[in-house]
């Protein structure tokens, strides 16, 4: 049937768009065919290379996503965390890490990288892994560098691999007294709206608006930053390319992602918050490098629970788009949807999502601020509550094993989504 329906699609395109189609999947099929022919031959040699010196000098080869931050950060870190908690035994082993894109979403984090592990930009080795990564990702000599985003064991046991130089402490400080903050006794709480507008400057001819469910309306933050600088904090707005403004009348509001953004202070920022408070995204995966507090609000699907240091979730509620009723999220685990990433499937299964209010948001920050400040910041009845939230992933679901709360005020308030 879906043969069918492709073909009645190509036979209602023009002469002139089926020829585009045709020599387009020509193309492809031309240059997928010459990758693996040549791939093939430079693979074997580079095999043979390395078998030749394993005796001599164990080498060893990965590939990072370097186009996007949150890649860049978690995967490689998730690798020194688990090689923190089991250290490799036996010889020396070599470990050369090769950047798959020429450009890199945030080279600051890349030179940090660099004063730990092997990373290269080369170009001629980018090619060559482009070419045989098929064939040596077969072999004991690949090395993968995975992220799910469930590993919340090694991001809870293993201490973090980056910590900042007292160079990069004195250049930071400097920073932070240019936006009015005294590093000596100012603190500050990072937010962060996800919209569309970073992915739309920086891939504009991709189609981003599966991803649109992830996003957040700045605007209703403004109750939990007005408590935020009533509790003495500068509460910095980061971002890049952010599409609506966020103007607070206030001397301890920054807007730090429209006047004073750079790659190095994004770090910077998220390794040195009181927390962080915001919608996921690559650049509030940077908190976990640091250990930094942090509260993931509007947080979809319902499965993708932070697994940081420290960190709590407050989810989006499911409604059903053909009556806007509430679903309560054990009819989405059960429906395989709970880590359902993509908001077109999501709308196709017959679901949607609604933001967290402007009440929630707050409810929650001053939950993350009681963890910030308390190693056992919950009543014993909000235990009962988290607890409650996390029976509804079944043994054996990825989700399972993250152990970070969710917002008890949230699930109090919403007793019929965790029944």
């Amino acid at each position: 049937m879906r043969l069918i329906l492709r073909f009645r699609r190509f036979a209602a395109k023009s002469l002139q768009e089926q020829w585009q189609l045709v020599t387009w999947v020509l193309g492809q099929t031309l240059a997928w065919a010459l990758r693996y022919t040549v791939g093939l031959i430079a693979g074997v040699g580079l095999l043979f290379v390395l078998d030749v010196i394993e005796p001599l000098y164990k080498l060893r080869l990965s590939r990072i996503h370097s186009l996007r931050i949150g890649h860049l950060a978690l995967n490689l870190d998730l690798f020194c965390r688990r090689r923190q908690l089991s250290p490799p035994k036996g010889p020396k082993v070599h470990h050369l890490i090769v950047t798959d894109h020429a450009q890199v979403a945030n080279r600051e984090l890349l030179k940090l990288w660099q004063r730990h592990l092997w990373i290269t930009e080369s170009v001629l080795w980018r090619w060559l892994l482009w070419l045989t990564e098929w064939l040596v990702k077969k072999t004991p000599f690949w090395v993968p560098l995975p992220m799910n985003s469930v590993e919340w064991e090694e991001f809870n046991q293993a201490a973090p691999t980056l910590t900042f130089t007292e160079q990069d402490e004195r250049r930071g400080q400097a920073e932070l007294q240019k936006m009015g903050l005294n590093p000596a006794k100012d603190w500050f709480v990072c937010i962060f709206a996800r919209d569309s507008g970073y992915l739309n400057a920086l891939l504009p001819r991709v189609d981003w608006s599966r991803h649109d469910c992830r996003n957040s309306k700045i605007e209703s933050f403004r109750p939990l930053v007005q408590w935020l600088l009533d509790q003495g904090a500068f509460v910095l707005r980061l971002g890049s390319h952010t599409v609506e403004p966020f103007v607070v009348d206030h001397p301890r509001y920054v807007d730090y992602a429209n006047r004073f953004r750079t790659e190095w202070m994004d770090l910077y920022l998220c390794g040195k918050a009181k927390a962080f408070v915001g919608s996921a995204s690559g650049l509030a995966d940077v908190t976990n490098l640091f250990n930094t507090p942090r509260l993931q609000l509007d947080c979809v699907p319902f499965g993708f629970i932070p697994f940081g240091y420290r960190q709590l979730a407050l989810p989006k509620k499911v409604i059903a788009l053909e009556d806007a009723a509430p679903v309560p999220y054990k009819e989405v685990i059960e429906r395989g949807l709970a880590l359902e990433h993509n908001g077109i499937n999501f709308a196709r299964a017959g679901y949607g999502y609604l933001d967290n209010s402007p009440e929630e948001k707050l409810l929650a920050t001053q939950e993350l601020m009681r963890m910030v400040e308390s190693a056992d910041p919950f009543t014993d009845s909000e235990k009962a509550l988290i607890e409650q939230a996390w029976a509804l992933f079944p043994e054996g679901h990825p989700s399972r094993g993250i152990k970070n709360p969710i917002s008890p005020s949230f699930i109090a308030r919403h007793l019929d989504l965790f029944s």
